[in-house]
């Protein structure tokens, strides 16, 4: 198994993908499985992309990635979410799920 972050920036390709299909979520959606720590899971069971099938065979930590997101999201409100991450919409929770994993990934 890769730890930690390997595999993230693809996995936030693959969402970007995702939108430009013209896919959305629900920001407070997204925010609600992240803060179940099932966003990854909510978004790989939902569409056809993303790593399910690499969690099966255990190449991805994707259980860190789960936690890095409720890590980043669970004391902040819509509004602090917008400022920093300069995501406005309600329909905009696949972009928040990318601007998150571009701040983890700067971070390391």
């Amino acid at each position: 198994m890769y730890s930690g972050f390997f595999g993230l920036k693809e996995f936030m390709v693959e969402v970007l993908g995702l939108v430009s299909r013209q896919a959305s979520e629900p920001t407070w959606r997204i925010l609600a499985e992240m803060e179940k720590q099932q966003v990854v899971a909510y978004i790989a069971g939902r569409y056809p992309v993303n790593p399910n099938y690499r969690e099966s065979a255990g190449v991805y930590d994707i259980a860190r990635w789960e936690k890095a997101f409720y890590d980043r999201c669970h004391y902040r409100d819509k509004q602090e979410l917008a400022v920093k991450f300069k995501i406005f919409g309600d329909y905009d929770g696949l972009l928040l799920v990318v601007s998150f994993g571009m701040d983890y990934l700067t971070e390391m």
